[in-house]
This record gives C-alpha cells, structure tokens and sequence, in this order.
C-alpha cells in the first residue's frame, strides 16, 4: 500500500498572514532599519483572508506550513504573536540565511523541508518575486497583495 504524503498550505508571514503596514516605514528608510522592524512583529494584526483559510485548513486536517524569510532569531516574538493571535500552525520556518534572496531562500526551504514530506496544495504570498518563483516551479500560489511588492 502505497502512503500518501499529508497535504498542507504554506503561508508567508510578514505582509501575508502579519499586517505589517505600522512598521514597514523602517524598510524604507536608508539604511534599512530591518532590526527595527523585525522587532515591532508582536503589534502586528492579523490578515482576516489568511486567518480563515488557516482556520479552514485546521478544520479539514490540512497541515499549516508558516515559511518565512524572517530572521530565525525572532523566533520567541513570533511564537509569541501566533499564540496571541491563536494561529495554528504545524511548521514555522524561520530564516538562517541572510545571503539567500526570499526566493532563493523559500525554494531551498520547500525542497530540503516541506517536499520530501507533504503535498502542497498552495502557497500564499505577498512579494511578487516569491509568487513567481512559486509558480515557475509548478507551485500554485495565492498573491495575498496584489500591490507588486518585489
């Protein structure tokens, strides 16, 4: 007998799950202040759209994979504005390679972590260069944005 893989859905954070819009203005001051606006992540609110698809996933069994280019050392604020915001999850994926673009960086997330164990349903993501990438590699991908954020 054949196993199947679980299924699941992989959500972006910042932008896509996290309204970040109150502390965006840091990534666009020169130099970025990307410390800055890592750590203001625990204000955030949460994207109505992304929390019920989240919601339904749970309902119906569908693993919850929360793949972000957020720095993994903000890990403690994250868990702690997921559990705030009663988010379920069964994965959260937090960046260790700062080198990587947020492309470069979620395909090698998806190959060595998620696809030798689970069939993706789809993606949600707001950076159009990540909802390309999705979608190059036969990936469907939800553009939460829609604001051709790069």
């Amino acid at each position: 007998m054949i196993r199947r893989k679980p299924q699941a859905i992989i959500f972006d954070l910042d932008g896509t799950l996290c309204d970040c819009e109150h502390r965006v203005h840091f990534m666009r001051e020169r130099p970025k202040r990307r410390e800055e606006f890592h750590s203001a992540c625990v204000f955030d609110k949460v994207v109505p759209a992304c929390k019920a698809l989240i919601d339904m996933a749970e309902e119906k069994g569908i693993k919850v994979i929360l793949l972000s280019a957020r720095p993994a050392r903000f890990k403690p604020q994250t868990e702690e504005w997921l559990t705030k915001n009663k988010i379920h999850y069964d994965q959260l994926i937090l960046s260790h390679y700062p080198e990587l673009s947020d492309p470069d960086y979620k395909l090698k997330m998806y190959r060595e972590l998620i696809e030798p164990f689970t069939e993706v349903l789809f993606t949600v993501d707001d950076r159009d260069s990540v909802v390309q990438m999705w979608r190059d590699n036969a990936i469907t991908c939800l553009d939460i944005a829609g604001n051709h954020f790069s």
